[in-house]
Order: structure tokens, then C-alpha cells, then sequence
């Protein structure tokens, strides 16, 4: 995918909430996304986290307010493509800076923040290696990168690339990148990042449309929490197979002392 396509449309992007959460199993997902991104940032309350906070691909700002809901902190700023996502994202969100930009090309200092958020962000990248590499650098050491991803096993991320690299001269697609655990990891370690936590749960699996229509929120998050402590390996993402259980990883990276700056 050429990259000047990817930033004219994201440029244009409106902010289309509704339409985005008009059925019920979309709302459950991102609340469920929200809670777990939330439960691992009060797990490292044992660091501070009263600074500086970025959000990369912030939108309308509604998933950070949601995560930061009550929590106390100094300035956050939020970087995306969208003039009209930052208008309204910085009506949204208190004490806060909204900046244009690019997540592989922050416009941001090095060292700055004590912690970042990238959360459904990198799966829509032509480059999220340097997007990372980008994350950490504007980390100060010992900062965290808290990160929610959409992974899948080895083999389906391999299959699936190379269906994408074709799909995509034919029809434009907004998810052009898969990750498996494996692939995410070395990523994290390439951009001198190493993991301090994460949570795993588990979508989209068969019949989970129509349950979330029949069922509430309360019983569905129940379930998918059983479900999310299915060990990895038998899910396949160490096989190199799956049985075709969508899901979600959400990972906490802490930049290592002397990290690129």
C-alpha cells in the first residue's frame, strides 16, 4: 500500500463512533479492549504515572478518556492524521495537546514521556518497526509503551502477508500488517523495548456475533475471560496453527536503560 495513500485517507477520516460501534459485538470488544488496557496500567501504579502521556493514533480521544477516567496525571498529548479527530478529541480530554503527525515520524522530543499508549494503531502501518522505534525514543528510560494488538498464529500471519501484498493493488484495506506473539516480540526487542506485562483475551470466537445480541456485557466478559486463559500454545501461536480463534494481545513495554533517545 503506497504510503501518500494511507495519509490522505487518514487525514480525511471523520469521527464516526456510531457507525463504528453500531453493533452490539463492536461494543463489547472495545470495552473489553479498554478494561484490560486500564486493568495494566494500574498494575504499573507502582511507577508513577502522573507525567507526561502520549496516545499515537489518538482519535476522538474516547479510548484514552475512557482508560484515564479518574487517574491523575500532568499533560497528555495525542498525535494523529485526522484535523477533525483532534478537534474533537481535544474537547474530550483535559489537559491536554493535540498534534498532527505521523506515528512513524513523531514530532516529538526524545525522552519525553513517561508513558505512551498505541492502542489498534500498529496493524494499520506501512512501517510499524519504525513506528515503535519511534515510540521508544520519545520514552524516558525505564518509561512504558502500553500497546493493544490484534495477533494471530505464525502461520496465518505469514499466509495472510502475502495475501495482503496482493489484495492490496486490487482494494484498499485499513488492517495491512498481522502479528503473531513471535513477531511482536521481536519487534519490542528491536526497538529496545522488554515486556512488563500483558493480557491476552479472546474475540471472535464461533458464535460470538450472535451471543453478544443475545447475552449481556456481563456474561460475555466472563466468558471471554475463561476462554483467554487458554494456554497460548494450545491456541496454536506456538504451533505455527490455530483453530481459528480471533484475538487480542495487549502488551506493556518497558524501555531499557540506555534505549535510543
Amino acid at each position: 500500500m503506497d504510503k501518500n495513500t494511507l495519509l490522505t485517507y487518514y487525514r480525511g477520516q471523520s469521527v464516526d463512533r456510531e457507525r463504528m460501534y453500531a453493533k452490539p459485538f463492536r461494543r463489547y470488544q472495545q470495552r473489553r479492549r479498554l478494561e484490560m488496557v486500564r486493568e495494566l496500567l494500574l498494575e504499573q501504579r507502582g511507577r508513577r504515572h502522573g507525567g507526561l502521556l502520549l496516545d499515537v493514533g489518538c482519535g476522538d480521544g474516547y479510548g484514552i478518556a475512557t482508560i484515564l477516567e479518574g487517574l491523575k496525571y500532568r499533560l497528555l498529548a495525542g498525535v494523529d492524521l485526522s484535523p477533525e479527530k483532534l478537534r474533537t478529541a481535544g474537547r474530550t480530554l483535559r489537559d491536554s495537546r493535540m498534534i498532527m503527525g505521523d506515528a512513524e515520524v513523531l514530532p516529538l522530543a526524545g525522552n519525553a514521556f513517561e508513558t505512551a499508549f498505541s492502542l489498534e494503531t500498529l496493524e494499520h502501518l506501512p512501517d510499524p518497526q519504525r513506528a515503535l522505534d519511534e515510540f521508544a525514543r520519545v520514552l524516558e528510560p525505564g518509561g512504558r509503551l502500553f500497546i493493544s494488538i490484534p495477533v494471530c498464529s505464525e502461520l496465518k500471519t505469514r499466509v495472510a502477508t502475502r495475501l495482503m501484498r496482493f489484495r492490496s493493488r486490487k482494494k484498499f484495506h485499513e488492517h495491512i500488517q498481522y502479528f503473531s506473539l513471535r513477531r511482536i516480540a521481536r519487534m519490542l526487542n528491536r526497538a529496545g523495548l522488554e515486556p512488563a506485562g500483558h493480557r491476552f483475551c479472546v474475540f471472535n470466537y464461533p458464535g460470538f456475533e450472535l451471543l453478544t445480541r443475545i447475552i449481556p456485557y456481563s456474561v460475555w466478559r466472563r466468558m471471554d475471560g475463561f476462554l483467554s486463559r487458554i494456554p497460548m500454545g494450545f491456541a496454536g501461536f506456538k504451533l505455527g496453527l490455530s483453530f481459528g480463534v480471533g484475538s487480542e494481545y495487549l502488551v506493556v513495554g518497558a524501555k531499557k536503560a540506555g534505549g535510543r533517545a
